[in-house]
């Protein structure tokens, strides 16, 4: 069960914004891997909104000929505004929220487990995307839950504040539901950390091996939109 608010995440995302890029420069190995898959997955110069945006690393990163990113903290937009002034980046809640324009890609990197309510940010996501237009989610494997807490207790990672991870089977449940075509379920990094020859080959190998591929860190989740659907409803418009 979520037992947290939007306005929890929005106070620890404020809260920790001026270290943001720290940890992520502290942890650049996974960071990079993470930006690695995203720029294979979205042909350079596509319409891609990112929800959860943080400081625009990835949406950047992707090199798009249109780049929005949304986020809860403001704080945190302010350094994305900063950082890649190509781009335009709004404060929103990612399951309240709706654009005047449709993108050809939607991506999540590592937001889902910060959602208090996933279907309405399924819901949001579908109506942001073009016909043919496909949603690219990463989250965390639950499996993974105590390590990234030890983690953080070491303070060798970055707090994550208020989450609930969450597996993919039923975030493609709740993509159905809504209309998508389910086009993946994958897995990525089994290793984050860069250890000469060692991470390289197992992150390679290791999300293509049945059964072995549940050990990654990351689950993958892709859906396609084939229908537009102008059910805006009572949210929040740019």
């Amino acid at each position: 069960m979520r037992n947290f608010q939007a306005s929890d995440v929005k106070s620890h995302f404020d809260r920790i914004a001026p270290g943001y890029d720290h940890w992520k420069k502290k942890n650049h190995y996974y960071h990079s891997l993470l930006k690695e898959f995203y720029r294979k997955n979205i042909p350079e110069g596509s319409r891609v909104l990112e929800l959860g945006t943080g400081t625009g690393e990835i949406l950047a990163s992707c090199r798009p000929g249109r780049g929005v990113g949304l986020d809860i903290s403001e704080k945190m937009l302010e350094l994305a505004r900063t950082k890649f002034p190509a781009y335009e980046f709004y404060a929103a809640d990612a399951g309240d929220f709706i654009l005047k324009e449709k993108f050809d890609y939607v991506i999540m990197s590592d937001l889902l487990e910060h959602l208090p309510d996933i279907p309405k940010a399924i819901n949001c996501v579908y109506n942001a995307l073009l016909p043919g237009g496909e949603f690219i989610c990463t989250a965390m494997n639950p499996f993974y839950g105590p390590v990234i807490a030890l983690l953080e207790k070491l303070k060798v990672k970055m707090p994550e504040g208020p989450h609930a991870y969450i597996s993919s089977k039923n975030v493609e449940q709740a993509c159905r539901r809504r209309g998508f075509e389910f086009t993946a379920r994958e897995s990525l990094i089994f290793f984050p950390a860069r250890v000469t020859l060692f991470s390289a080959f197992f992150n390679k190998i290791m999300p293509e091996l049945p059964f072995l591929n549940k050990l990654c860190c990351l689950q993958v989740l892709k859906a396609k939109i084939h229908t537009a659907d102008t059910d805006y409803g009572n949210k929040r418009k740019f």
